[in-house]
Formats: structure tokens, sequence, C-alpha cells
């Protein structure tokens, strides 16, 4: 029926359905892996409460912490800030590379003639090597950030569902270490 109504909806499209030997093996095959998918998810009915428990509170939490609202916004205000320097600094460094357009030479007579010596090729690596350590430390500050908050959230008196306030800045603190 269903089958019907598609081949119906394509031939009113102006797309022509042509008949295939594959539609057999293709809808038994969808069919066993439909079936395996639901006996997956029989045998694991536990683990999804488990998780979907854990989701239920980890929104709350959020949603009760204004604090950790604004989290991603800076997390990401951070990362790119980090990428824009890096790019920056890479682009200086790769800009030094290219000796013909400095004297004149056109691009297209000199395109393949980057002549980076090894202290500038040692430069790109030491600072590919500490884009990629800033960027592990803001990961990682994040994650204390948000475990943090949750800890906190977690651990305070319930008000009845009001809003959680962390005080001022103890995010900040619990970042920086204070």
């Amino acid at each position: 029926l269903i089958a019907a109504g598609l081949r119906n909806w394509f031939l009113g499209m102006g797309i022509s359905v042509v008949p295939s030997p594959y539609y057999t093996a293709l809808a038994v095959a969808s069919a066993i892996l439909g079936l395996i998918l639901v006996m997956i998810l029989c045998f694991s009915r536990d683990s999804i409460d488990t998780a979907s428990d854990i989701l239920e509170l980890a929104c709350r939490c959020v949603l009760q912490t204004k604090s950790l609202s604004l989290h991603p916004l800076l997390n990401s205000v951070c990362h790119l800030a980090n990428n824009i320097f890096s790019l920056y600094s890479m682009l200086l460094i790769l800009s030094t590379g290219h000796q013909g357009l400095i004297q004149g030479e056109s691009i297209l007579e000199n395109l393949g003639g980057w002549k980076m010596d090894i202290m500038h090729n040692i430069m790109l690596l030491i600072l590919l090597y500490v884009w990629a350590w800033i960027h592990q430390i803001l990961f990682a500050l994040s994650e204390y950030v948000v475990a943090y908050g949750a800890v906190m959230w977690y651990f305070a008196e319930d008000d009845g569902g009001k809003h959680f306030k962390l005080a001022r800045f103890t995010l900040l603190r619990a970042t920086i270490g204070a």
C-alpha cells in the first residue's frame, strides 16, 4: 500500500519508477536490520532509562543554573579567538617564505616556489603544537566549569524548583583556581 502510494506520488511528480530486482533484497535487508534494532533496544531498556534520567537531570541543571546558559557562548568566543590568533600567526610565518612576490615576479611564474628555511618550518610546527595545546586547555577548562556548576547545583538545597543562583563570579573563580 505504501509502495503503491509512493509510486503514484513519483509518477505525479514526473519521475518514472523502473521495477528493479533489488527491491525484494532491499526490503528483506531493511526488515532484518529493523528487527535487530528492536532486539537491541529491548535488551538495553535499563540503560536507555538510566540515560534518559541523566539527560533530564542535566537539562534541569542547565535550566536552573543561569550562569551555565552563557557558558557555550563564552567557550565559543575563547576558541574563536584562539583560532583567529593562530591563523594570523601561521599566515605571518607562511608569508615570509614566498620571496618571488616581494621581488616583483608574477604569481604564475613562481607558483610552486615556497622557499622556507628550516627555522620557518620549525616555527610553524611549534605554532601548530601551541594551538593544539591551548585548544585542549580551553576544552579542559570548559569541562571543569560545567562539572563544578553541576556539582554545586546537585549539592545545593532544593528550593522548590526555583532558579539556582551561583555566587557572583563563582564559575570564573573556579576557572582560574581562586
